[in-house]
């Protein structure tokens, strides 16, 4: 998982709405989401058939594990995989993903690398 994760950055979105009358959530389809690395330059999007077996076997454990034990929103999650690129999750860095108006950011290292 660890090599799998150096070559790819995996991000996880759910874009959901409020229905003010009745409290309930429901989530929208993403068809597509962009990432950046810390110089601004695109992340290239990996196809889920381009990926080696193992990957593509982790995500579509980690998805099943979510709708089975979040419930909507595990169900409203989507999973999208670029090549790292640039972006290196154990070294000081940057990732940022612009999405439904906003830009989110990550700083690395993330928690939980390797200390060297």
């Amino acid at each position: 998982m660890i090599a799998a994760l150096k070559k790819y950055v995996v991000v996880t979105a759910a874009h959901g709405q409020l229905d003010k009358t009745t409290a309930k959530v429901t989530f929208l389809d993403i068809d597509a989401l962009e990432a950046k690395d810390q110089d601004a330059r695109p992340l290239t999007p990996v196809a889920r058939d381009d990926l080696p077996p193992t990957t593509a076997g982790m995500l579509i454990t980690t998805e099943a594990f979510f709708r089975q034990s979040l419930g909507a929103l595990g169900k409203g999650l989507k999973m999208f995989v670029f090549d790292a690129g640039a972006v290196d999750s154990c070294k000081k860095g940057r990732l940022s993903v612009p999405f439904a108006g906003e830009t989110y950011t990550w700083e690395t290292p993330i928690p939980g690398c390797p200390q060297r």
